[in-house]
């Protein structure tokens, strides 16, 4: 038995203990039912005694990994889990657990920022947790949390606009088992997205009243330390639409303290943001980007089909997805009960301006997603979303979707909820023009089968739904507790394969080509995709390769004149001429097991083995030389990450070159005195050195952590002050608190 499946029974059941029955709003409920729903859309993993959720049997289609695992039982659609996020949290464990904080990475583009990289998130406290377990545990226990974290925040939104405690627990469960947020579930985006109902909590809350900045600044200060940060910018963009489109009776104050929250937020954070800031505008990714053309509008309706079929176009996982871009960037299913729902509760729109809210921004998600009626320009008009990836704010389009369905499902419950037919009959129609557009692609690949069960499952609750009408409220309420099973029943069985399982020990194993390598210091690289970039970093090699979205501009200019200059995408070396390679200290090169060394080169054969072999460059440089007139002798006293110690004699001025990219956070002492440290060549560490012995001392802490630390700590001590400050106020007040004047959307009609 996996040991992590008894724990997370355990867990979920404990969560019942922390019901607050006298006011309704604990969130012991939603931690179970989100828990348990947890545990079967990870079944994949937790039916393997060792298994971990994650993709990454895919390894087995390179070299050095051939064998380790069935290449089928991966998906090769999360192949960024596979190839940066696991390496990212793994090099993180190691790091933390050696007590060194990881500012710095070594072994991907010959050295780079990993604390401000965007996607590390190395405070964030679910990493933090993964840290500090076992492996196999933290890695099962890591996307878990964040179901329930995401589904009891979803809990709470919907009892704050007013619905109740069975609703609310459609919306836990429906926004975190939703397409977009099972997708990413293995991702650093899986830590912002649980967090994006707390953020529009936050923002109910100071627009009713009942809240204020402080919880605002505490959410949206997590969401940014969280590891993407694309989707903080979108949520703040989205809170906004959703705060515009509320009102409030104390507009002013409203948006101030809605102003002051994020400004917070972004103090909480500065101990990541900033040097992320510093990081990102010297990237490819910052300085290269450009307006995407517009999808085709057959395109975008394609993908849209997915909102009521899931495997309209395949499943990755299954080895059948054929569909336009990829199934992670266009799953959006909610559910079948879900649209049919949220359109009975688009009626609570008309008068309660918090569903009106709820409506507008799940419109604009939708339109902003798909670029809809001109949104394009609009949004890369504004700063800094015009950065972003906009396809991302489907989580809004979710979440909106979710909190619908339950206001629907609450009015269905008491009698009302007409407009589950417009849901129910939208649902047959969008399944009708799926089969009669794709119908042809699915004969011709074999899924006939598989869709047309979809389409009797979604189109048969549908007609239930719409005939469910019929019934009495009192035999509404008997079927309701059905709903949150089939809801449940329904998602997993759309999602669950997203995540396959992994046995533990195949994740990243130590082949004899790595074991060869490692423990040696000079830098290595591959053969096109052999030793896939990023896997030094687990393995403790120094590539000059690497597969990360933020890429040093300056170094990315030397690279392409080895491979194609990409701004986000890894691309393999093509010039093995290139004079970088030895300039670089690349010793040694990664093949397959049968390819043999680029016509030309005087490669000699290190290792041969079933899973790589391993050619020696005899003509790489020393990672560590004098240079620029200097002579003498060098010595590496210490190497790690972010640091060099390195003792020499030069008998004439010079320069000490270091061949680790060069970043604005590098700072140098040369015998126990601060000297600057020089690009060299426009891309290595330089020291001025010489004449005579001496000794240098290399550290890298990220450009602006200082400075973000300092906002940091002013940032929590302005939190914990106004919660002091409130604390007091409330203790001053006489006479009871007043409910919010809104009704609530399940209050009988007149």
């Amino acid at each position: 038995m996996n040991p992590a499946l008894p724990l997370l029974a355990l867990l979920s059941l404990a969560g019942l203990l922390g019901r607050r029955r006298e006011t309704g709003i604990g969130i012991g409920i939603p931690w179970a039912a989100c828990g348990l729903a947890g545990i079967a859309l990870l079944w994949p993993a937790l039916r393997l005694p060792d298994g971990i959720p994650s993709p990454s049997a895919t390894l087995a289609e390179q070299a050095p990994w051939q064998g380790i695992a069935e290449p089928a039982a991966g998906n090769p659609n999360l192949r960024d889990v596979t190839w940066q996020v696991e390496p990212w949290l793994l090099f993180l464990r190691h790091e933390l657990r050696a007590w060194r904080l990881p500012f710095w990475d070594p072994h991907q583009f010959s050295g780079s920022p990993y604390w401000s990289n965007g996607s590390g998130a190395p405070l964030f406290p679910l990493h933090l947790l993964f840290t500090a377990l076992p492996l196999q545990l933290g890695f099962v226990l890591l996307p878990w949390l964040r179901i329930v974290i995401g589904g009891c925040g979803a809990w709470l939104l919907a009892r704050e606009l007013g619905l109740g405690r069975p609703a609310a627990l459609l919306a836990a469960l429906i926004f975190p088992l939703s397409g977009m947020i099972t997708s990413f579930l293995l991702f650093p985006m899986g830590n912002t997205h649980a967090l994006v109902p707390w953020v529009l909590l936050a923002v109910e809350r100071l627009a009713s009243g009942r809240g204020s900045w402080m919880g605002l600044a505490l959410a949206g200060g997590l969401q940014l330390l969280g590891g993407h940060p694309e989707t903080p910018v979108f949520t703040a963009l989205l809170a906004g639409v959703y705060l515009l489109a509320r009102g409030s009776d104390r507009w002013l104050a409203v948006w101030g303290r809605f102003l002051a929250g994020w400004t917070a937020a972004l103090a909480i954070s500065a101990v990541h943001v900033l040097p992320l800031y510093e990081t990102l505008t010297g990237s490819g990714k910052w300085l290269h980007t450009t307006p995407s053309p517009p999808a085709p509008l057959a395109a975008v309706a394609g993908a849209l089909l997915r909102s009521v079929l899931p495997d309209a176009f395949g499943n990755p996982a299954d080895g059948t997805w054929w569909g336009p871009y990829n199934y992670a960037a266009t799953a959006v299913y909610a559910g079948a009960l879900t649209i049919p729902f949220a359109a009975a509760g688009l009626a609570a729109a008309r008068g309660d301006r918090r569903w009106r809210a709820v409506a507008v921004m799940t419109l604009f998600a939708l339109v902003g997603a798909y670029h809809l009626f001109g949104m394009g320009p609009v949004l890369y008009a504004l700063p800094v979303v015009n950065r972003g990836l906009h396809h991302y704010m489907k989580f809004g389009l979710e979440l909106g979707l979710a909190l619908l369905a339950a206001a629907g499902c609450e009015r269905w419950v008491s009698g009302r909820g007409r407009g589950l037919l417009a849901g129910s009959a939208l649902v047959v129609v969008v399944l009708a023009a799926a089969a009669w557009r794709l119908g042809p692609e699915w004969r011709q690949r074999g899924l006939v089968g598989t869709e047309t069960a979809w389409i009797a499952a979604i189109g048969g609750t549908a007609l239930l739904l719409a005939l469910s009408l019929r019934l009495p409220a009192s035999r509404r309420w008997t079927a309701w507790l059905f709903l949150p099973g089939l809801v449940v029943l329904d998602l997993v069985a759309a999602h669950g394969r997203t995540n396959p399982g992994l046995s533990v020990r195949k994740l990243y194993p130590v082949t004899g080509a790595v074991r060869f390598l490692q423990g040696r210091p000079e830098r290595v690289a591959g053969l096109g995709g052999a030793l896939h970039p990023d896997a030094a970093m687990i393995y403790g090699l120094y590539d000059i390769r690497g597969d990360s979205p933020v890429k040093l501009q300056r170094y990315d200019r030397v690279y392409a004149e080895m491979g194609a200059g990409d701004p986000v995408n890894f691309q393999p070396i093509h010039d093995w001429h290139s004079p970088w390679l030895d300039r670089l200290g690349v010793r040694w090169v990664v093949a397959g097991p049968a390819e043999e060394a680029p016509p030309g080169l005087a490669w000699t054969l290190a290792y041969a083995g079933t899973d790589a072999r391993v050619y020696e460059r005899p003509t790489f440089m020393p990672l560590v030389r004098l240079t620029a007139g200097a002579q003498g002798g060098v010595r590496v006293e210490e190497r790690a990450p972010g640091v060099w110690r390195i003792g020499f004699n030069a008998p004439s001025p010079g320069k000490l070159a270091v061949a680790e990219t060069w970043d604005p956070g590098w700072r140098a002492t040369l015998n126990g005195r601060s000297v600057a440290v020089e690009p060299f060549r426009d891309v290595l560490l330089g020291v001025a050195v010489g004449p005579g012995p001496g000794r240098i001392e290399l550290r890298y802490h990220p450009d602006g952590f200082a400075a973000g630390m300092g906002l940091s700590l002013l940032g929590l001590a302005a939190v914990a002050f106004g919660a002091v400050w409130k604390g007091k106020g409330r203790r001053g007040q006489a006479g009871p608190r007043l409910a919010p004047t809104e009704p609530s959307v399940a209050a009988p009609s007149r």
